[in-house]
C-alpha cells in the first residue's frame, strides 16, 4: 500500500473540525489520588508538583471533561497527526511535559526525567498498522524537539501480559516496548507490564542517518510489495 502522508501539529480547533475521538479521553487524567505528602515526595521538583495540580484542577471542571485534549493543548501539550489526505487522519502521537499526564503517578516507574519530553500515546488506525506510520510520527517528534531544552524523549510502554485480554491490549494506546526499542529507545526503568523507556537526543544528533535509514526501509517495503521475489534476494524478514 503506497501511502502519501502529511504530518502536522493539531490545534484546539482541529479536535472538533476533524472529530478526533480522543478529545474526551480521560485515561491520562483519571488516577487513584494518593495522599498529598506521597505525591509531593515523589515529584521531581516542587514547581512541577504545583503545575501538575493546576492542570488536574482544570481537567476536573465539568465544562472541560468533554474536551480534555483541548485543555491539554492549551496547557502546552502537543498532538501530531498523520493525514492520508486533507481530511482523513490515520495516526496520532500525543506528547508534552510529563506534568500533563497525571496518571503517570500510578506507575511504579514514575517519575520520568523532568528534562525529557514525554510521549503518552501513539494511535494508528487498525487498517494502517505495520506500515511505518508510527515510526514516521516518532521521527517528526524527534526532529521538533532537537535543539530545544529537552535532553531526551521518554515514554511508558506496554508489554503483552496474561493480565490483558487481546482487546484490552489493543485499546490501550501506549506504545509497544518492541516498537520503541526498534526505534532506538532503551529501558530506563524496568517493569513487568509498563517499563519506562528513553532515547537521548544527543544519540540522534550524532547519528543523522537514523532518519534516512527509516525512509530507506519504507522504500524497500514498497519495492517488496511490487516484486515479491525481491524479498528472497534481501534475505531479510518482511
Amino acid at each position: 500500500m503506497d501511502i502519501k502522508l502529511k504530518i502536522r501539529n493539531l490545534g484546539p480547533g482541529d479536535l472538533k473540525k476533524y472529530k478526533i475521538e480522543c478529545s474526551s479521553c480521560s485515561y491520562w487524567t483519571n488516577y487513584d489520588k494518593k495522599t498529598f505528602l506521597n505525591e509531593l515526595k515523589n515529584c521531581n521538583a516542587l514547581i512541577d508538583f504545583f503545575k501538575s495540580k493546576i492542570f488536574e484542577f482544570k481537567t476536573e471542571e465539568k465544562n472541560i471533561k468533554k474536551n480534555i485534549m483541548e485543555a491539554f493543548l492549551k496547557s502546552g501539550g502537543f498532538i501530531k497527526a498523520a493525514f492520508q489526505n486533507e481530511n482523513k487522519i490515520i495516526g496520532l502521537i500525543v506528547y508534552g511535559n510529563y506534568i500533563l499526564f497525571p496518571r503517570l503517578k500510578e506507575f511504579d516507574v514514575f517519575p520520568p526525567d523532568r528534562e525529557s519530553i514525554f510521549i503518552g500515546c501513539i494511535m494508528i488506525e487498525p487498517e494502517y498498522l505495520h506500515l511505518g506510520i508510527g515510526g514516521r510520527l516518532l521521527i517528526e517528534v524527534e526532529k521538533e524537539v532537537m535543539g530545544k531544552s529537552y535532553k531526551s524523549i521518554e515514554s511508558i510502554a506496554k508489554r503483552i501480559n496474561d493480565d490483558f485480554s487481546d482487546e484490552q491490549y489493543r485499546s490501550l494506546h501506549l506504545p509497544e516496548v518492541k516498537f520503541l526499542v526498534k526505534n532506538g529507545f532503551f529501558i530506563k526503568k524496568n517493569d513487568n507490564m509498563f517499563p519506562l523507556l528513553r532515547i537521548d537526543l544527543k544519540s540522534i544528533e550524532k547519528n543523522p542517518s537514523k532518519i534516512e535509514s527509516f525512509f530507506a526501509k519504507l522504500f524497500l517495503k514498497k519495492e517488496l510489495s511490487k516484486n515479491p521475489l525481491a524479498e528472497i534476494r534481501t534475505n531479510k524478514k518482511p
